[in-house]
């Protein structure tokens, strides 16, 4: 670290504290209706901070609690006023974006010049979320499952915004928050989502190699490249170009980062070129195992589609395969671990026991099929029955259990508020009723979605 480097650190370190005490409790006033009385607004504590600003939470004078972002003096100009303004007007691509409510020009309140200043308001993320960081450097243990429905609503977020023509432009996984018993996803930073090709954002390690000379804006292909990125970081917990070359550097700076992970990139797991392999024994060998279903994606991102960015995969595509992943999760008889069912292998990552299936739901709907494995906690969500603009992987409408703990699921229990039918015995499935599973059964979701029960052995995947 030199000493630009290190003055730099110890400014933004000393900006660190929270408001004074005579801040603290201010009562702040709103000056975006400017012919009503404004309202008065009670500054809390700091919530987090970064580049652009600091966010803080403030409590409404009605009691509703929200936060506040404050831009800092060189983020505060009259082109990041009116985007924000359009960005208000525009409706929400999905609710999983903390999106900007209303504009303030409060004081930011750690400047001693008390000028109106710039900033927005936005819903207060719920304490249940979490930093999807916090799994990638293993501060938190989730399931499997949770770990793929995250992704899904990801991508599913990812998709509906690109739908409207936005782009979110610094796609990285710090940006991103989880539920981790849910899988729910919040996406901080809305203010960035911008609808041209005129936006330069971006973080070292998620931005696509083409953006490395500042030449080549945000647009849908560059965050195809970073939605992979972070997929990737998700499920392999590994930086897919930080490797061997990046291990190697004695002391790691800057200048090394923007070398191999955006001037020269390198997949980790190329299928041909091992001059960037992980060691062995690296955990990321262990995951790829698990993830083995989904690893013709990830060579299609980051080696067909690391300079070619018309191969780089869809939201669509990765919507497809993790919900397909989804489907194929079974648990190992012996030892309990998930896995992901692949047509490589059919024996548990973890003790090699062959693995043994109960059955399958097949789930026919209008726009698509899909296949779920019968195990425990396996379940139907939305994101299954109608379309994947519309589709979420939160709440689930069917989950399959069992009478006795361990035991192989028979049943699928109704958790959706629709009826179920079943036209060959003429019988209904009420809400919060259980449904056994008998061979070749037949039953209606909803009128234009049909699913299929049928037991198999292990040779019939």
């Amino acid at each position: 670290m030199d000493i630009r480097e290190f003055w730099k650190w110890l400014r933004w370190f000393l900006e660190l504290d929270s408001v004074t005490a005579a801040n603290k409790g201010e009562t702040l006033m709103s000056v975006s209706q400017k012919n009503d009385e404004p309202p008065k607004w009670t500054l809390g504590k700091r919530l987090g901070g970064g580049g652009q600003g600091d966010v803080y939470e403030a409590v409404a004078p009605d009691g509703k609690r929200w936060a506040v972002k404050f831009y800092k003096p060189r983020v505060a100009t009259q082109q990041q006023q009116k985007k924000l303004e359009q960005l208000i007007a525009t409706k929400p691509a999905s609710d999983a974006f903390l999106w900007p409510v209303k504009v303030t020009h409060i004081p930011h309140p750690k400047k001693r010049r008390r000028k109106a200043g710039l900033g927005y308001i936005m819903p207060l993320m719920d304490e249940r979320f979490r930093p999807v960081t916090d799994i990638i450097e293993g501060k938190c243990d989730v399931s499997i499952r949770i770990l793929l429905i995250t992704c899904l609503n990801i991508a599913t977020a990812i998709f509906q915004l690109h739908l409207k023509g936005l782009h979110y432009c610094d796609l990285k996984p710090e940006n991103i928050f989880f539920d981790p018993l849910t899988g729910e996803v919040l996406f901080a930073d809305a203010d960035n989502i911008t609808w041209k090709n005129d936006s330069y954002l971006g973080t070292i390690g998620t931005m696509a190699p083409e953006m490395k000379n500042g030449k080549v804006p945000n647009c849908q292909f560059t965050e195809r490249f970073a939605l992979a990125v972070v997929i990737f970081s998700l499920l392999i917990r590994q930086n897919p170009f930080h490797g061997k070359k990046l291990d190697s550097v004695e002391f790691r700076s800057f200048k090394d980062d923007h070398k191999h992970l955006l001037c020269n990139p390198l997949f980790n797991f190329h299928p041909t070129d091992p001059s960037n392999h992980l060691p062995p024994m690296h955990f990321a060998h262990q995951m790829m195992k698990v993830f083995s279903y989904l690893r013709p994606i990830f060579e299609a991102a980051f080696v067909d589609g690391l300079h070619n960015r018309e191969l780089r995969p869809m939201p669509t595509q990765w919507i497809l395969l993790l919900s397909g992943a989804l489907g194929r999760i079974t648990y190992c008889t012996k030892c309990c671990a998930e896995n992901v069912l692949s047509a490589s292998s059919a024996h548990c990552w973890n003790c090699q026991h062959k693995l043994r299936i109960f059955g399958r739901l097949k789930i026919y709907t209008p726009f698509a099929e899909h296949r779920i494995l019968v195990t425990k906690e396996a379940a139907i969500y939305p994101g299954h029955l109608v379309g994947r603009s519309k589709g979420n992987y939160r709440e689930a409408l069917a989950v399959c259990e069992s009478y006795r703990r361990n035991a192989v699921p028979t049943q699928l229990r109704n958790c959706s508020p629709f009826t179920w039918d079943l036209p060959t015995k003429k019988q209904v499935v009420q809400p919060g009723d259980a449904l056994s599973l008998r061979e070749d059964q037949d039953f209606l979701i909803t009128r234009n979605v049909r699913v299929n029960f049928r037991r198999l052995s292990n040779s019939r995947r």
